[in-house]
């Protein structure tokens, strides 16, 4: 049974890294992933309330809404949501923050096509792990 594609947004306030992650992901993952960016972070945070997104790409350095409130919130909206930060600023601090909120993988600036698609791949991994795991568990409670 084939897999229902990875929902996933790109979040970066600055268009051209959107549409570089974008073009990146289309040209590995197309049949694996459902992209949608905004360089707008308040509606990105509506999407993320309004949808259920299984993977985040997000900037951490954003005017209005820095990435660790969207860190946050998109944890909040679901926890399952495995998220990759962006940055250009490799500061201890920033790195240690964005683990504690439940990022899952901090790459930097600018951004290197092989690790993108390593952290992607990893991740894609690990969901399609989870969502078996989950479904395995609901199939064992039904036949219970």
């Amino acid at each position: 049974m084939p897999q229902s594609p990875i929902r996933t947004l790109v979040i970066d306030d600055d268009k051209s890294v959107t549409r570089l992650v974008c073009k990146i992901l289309a040209d590995h993952f197309a049949d694996r992933l459902e992209i949608t960016d905004t360089d707008d972070v308040q509606m990105a945070l509506g999407m993320i309330r309004a949808n259920q997104f299984d993977l985040c790409i997000t900037d951490l350095d954003m005017p209005c809404v820095n990435g660790f409130k969207l860190l946050k919130s998109i944890k909040e909206a679901d926890a399952l949501t495995q998220v990759i930060i962006l940055t250009g600023y490799p500061d201890e601090n920033a790195i240690r923050s964005a683990f504690i909120l439940g990022a899952d993988d901090y790459l930097l600036k600018p951004i290197s096509e092989e690790v993108l698609c390593n952290s992607v791949h990893f991740m894609l991994n690990r969901f399609f792990r989870l969502r078996s795991e989950m479904d395995a568990t609901v199939m064992r409670s039904v036949a219970t």
